[in-house]
């Protein structure tokens, strides 16, 4: 699999997380408002092309990612498609809060809602 990301060729997804981790301090698009968030990711994906993006919303990762790396502490956890890799026990071991995700019925979407685990204090 070949990765496109900065307009740099990566064969391998271990050298493409090292540049991305390289890359961290970049702006990205989680500082914009909610509305552009989503009509730059829905351009990027219409783009046909393979991207790395670091995306730490994961309700937004689901809904335009064909497939997922989650990292924690720097290395992969798991990959895959969305919808059979996010699940409350995955949250759970790599960001320590809990959560439920449900497919919305009305347009096939992961939602996730977040809460602290019990006794968890935030």
């Amino acid at each position: 699999m070949s990765v496109l990301f900065y307009g740099i060729y990566h064969q391998d997804v271990n050298s493409a997380v090292w540049f991305m981790r390289s890359k961290m301090n970049v702006p990205s698009a989680s500082s914009l408002d909610i509305k552009y968030q989503l009509q730059l990711l829905a351009t990027v994906k219409s783009l046909g092309i393979g991207v790395l993006a670091a995306l730490h919303d994961l309700s937004l990762a689901a809904m335009y990612c064909t497939k997922l790396y989650v990292l924690k502490d720097g290395e992969i956890v798991v990959s895959g498609p969305p919808n059979k890799i996010l699940t409350p026990e995955l949250v759970r071991t790599v960001y320590e809060i809990g959560c439920d995700i449900r497919e919305n019925p009305d347009n096939g979407y992961l939602t996730i809602t977040y809460y602290p685990e019990p006794g968890q204090h935030i």
